[in-house]
C-alpha cells in the first residue's frame, strides 16, 4: 500500500525539490524576467504611439502593428 494518496506526485515533488535552483539564482532569474517584461511593455507602448508616416517609413501598416502588439496576449 502506498504511503501517500498520490505517490507519483510525492516523488515528483521530492525530485523537483532536490534539483531546484538555489534561492539566489531563482530571485535573480525572476528579477531578469521582470526587467524584460517591463522593457517589452515600454516597447509596445512606444510602438502604439507611432504615426502613420513613421509606420510607412518602416514599411509597416497598422495591421502589422496591431498583430505585433496584441499577439503576446494569445500566447
Amino acid at each position: 500500500m502506498a504511503r501517500y494518496a498520490d505517490e507519483p506526485l510525492a516523488q515528483f515533488l521530492l525530485q523537483s525539490r532536490a534539483t531546484a535552483m538555489p534561492p539566489r539564482r531563482t530571485i535573480a532569474r525572476l528579477g531578469t524576467l521582470f526587467r524584460q517584461w517591463r522593457q517589452r511593455s515600454r516597447d509596445r507602448h512606444a510602438a502604439a504611439q507611432l504615426t502613420e508616416r513613421e509606420l510607412q517609413d518602416m514599411g509597416l501598416t497598422h495591421a502589422d502593428l496591431y498583430r505585433e502588439l496584441y499577439s503576446w496576449r494569445r500566447r
